[in-house]
């Protein structure tokens, strides 16, 4: 009897040992995928459940098993990579970037392409660490190239690239995704440009000729960025012509759209590329393209460059354009204001308040816009005359029109914004008195 114990003793020892040993050798990520694909259902199930309980862990290697050539394997890591729940906002993260992407989970792709953007215009490098998540953890490839794309150019200038390259590759680590690859090879190219180039140019040359066989994983804007970044790569490594070319390459991408092509042309200023520029402006009077805001921009463009005779004929000929057309000259008058050409965008007021009749709300809003960019200029007294002439003209109105009502509503707020405009002439030149008279009219 006493030997009988003692055997089921040591047995219970052993089969205590074989449980700690096997909880000491638990299987790699690596091991549980490969048994999503086991013959045995039961196999494919706990590994199923065991790579659910690592979550975030086994991201990276179940991105790359989405794409298995047993349908199995695939078809479990696709359902357990939308199960996987990534906190988009870190405690570290500044208060910016936390408030931008606190509801990033909810937003459709529209969405969510507009807070990668908006990461990408912070300063001090403040959406470097929540990009680089993008770029690692959203499963829209697209998205995840355009992230790539967005942190690169936001850290391409020679100041902040030193400062983001350690955080970035802590966060990026050893992901498999193509847009993690990228920063990783221009993070070589960066180091050494002479070494590091060509691997570079080759992932771009793939993108372009990924994008020409419509490819879902990319885009005009990924491309058009990438390529931007090969042309400040050449420019770095003065290898001028090939930059340029990169450069026109950019252009062709971004000639369908008036926002890109502008940001386009003011890039180009920046780069120096006076010859795309103007290949630009001759293919573009060939066209014969009608859009002010381009030509604004050409203008803008000339006169950065020190050209102010070539600058104010283009300028002439975008204020022609649209002739007796009131909402475009109102539209482009505003785009001009927020992008600081005052002189132009006050052209562009003056033609719209002149095509339509006083009381019609371009007419008003010309006005307004225009007495405001005075304001912003500091030039007072102007923009209080010009809603005093704007105040007159609805008063005209409104007696012709009994029906009117409305615009007599106007007239208050608009009376009370030219008496604070001349308080502020009056502050600006230190007559207080004038200053208080005119703040309690």
């Amino acid at each position: 009897h006493l030997a009988s114990v003692l055997r089921r003793g040591a047995c219970f020892v052993a089969l205590i040992a074989v449980c700690a040993g096997a909880a000491q050798a638990a299987p790699s990520v690596a091991e549980l995928i490969a048994q999503l694909g086991d013959g045995d259902f039961f196999v494919r199930e706990r590994a199923q459940q065991a790579l659910a309980d690592r979550g975030v862990e086994a991201f990276d290697a179940l991105m790359m098993a989405q794409y298995d050539e047993d349908v199995e394997i695939a078809t479990r890591a696709t359902y357990l990579l939308r199960r996987i729940r990534i906190d988009w906002v870190s405690e570290d993260d500044p208060l910016t970037v936390r408030n931008l992407m606190a509801e990033y989970e909810t937003l459709d792709e529209a969405g969510r392409a507009e807070r990668i953007e908006q990461l990408g215009e912070l300063i001090d490098l403040d959406g470097v660490r929540s990009l680089c998540r993008l770029v690692r953890f959203e499963q829209d490839e697209q998205l995840s190239r355009r992230a790539a794309v967005t942190l690169l150019a936001s850290v391409s200038d020679e100041l902040s690239w030193p400062a983001a390259i350690e955080q970035i590759e802590d966060e990026i680590r050893e992901s498999p995704r193509p847009a993690a690859e990228w920063i990783r090879v221009y993070a070589a190219a960066r180091r050494d440009p002479e070494a590091g180039f060509e691997p570079w140019a080759e992932l771009v040359r793939a993108e372009q000729a990924a994008f020409a066989k419509r490819g879902p994983d990319t885009d005009r804007d990924v491309v058009a960025g990438l390529w931007e970044l090969d042309a400040e790569l050449l420019s770095m490594l003065t290898r001028r012509d090939e930059a340029l070319d990169a450069m026109r390459k950019t252009v062709a991408l971004d000639r369908d759209s008036t926002e890109r092509l502008v940001a386009r042309i003011r890039w180009l200023v920046e780069m120096g590329a006076g010859s795309v520029l103007d290949e630009l402006e001759a293919d573009l009077a060939a066209t014969e393209v009608e859009d002010a805001y381009v030509w604004y921009a050409l203008a803008e463009a000339h006169e950065r460059r020190g050209q102010a005779e070539q600058a104010d004929q283009i300028a002439l000929k975008a204020s022609r354009l649209n002739p007796g057309q009131q909402a475009p000259h109102l539209i482009v008058g505003q785009a001009l204001r927020d992008d600081g050409l005052f002189k132009w965008a006050g052209r562009e007021f003056e033609l719209a308040t002149n095509l339509g009749s006083p009381a019609r709300q371009a007419t008003i809003y010309a006005q307004s816009f225009w007495a405001e960019m005075l304001h912003d200029e500091q030039r007072f007294v102007e923009a209080a005359e010009r809603l005093d002439q704007l105040v007159a003209s609805l008063r005209e109105q409104r007696n012709q029109r009994q029906n009117m009502a409305e615009l007599g509503g106007l007239l208050p707020g608009l009376l009370a914004r030219a008496h604070y405009l001349r308080s502020s002439d009056a502050a600006a030149s230190g007559d207080t008195a004038q200053q208080r008279e005119q703040l309690n009219e």
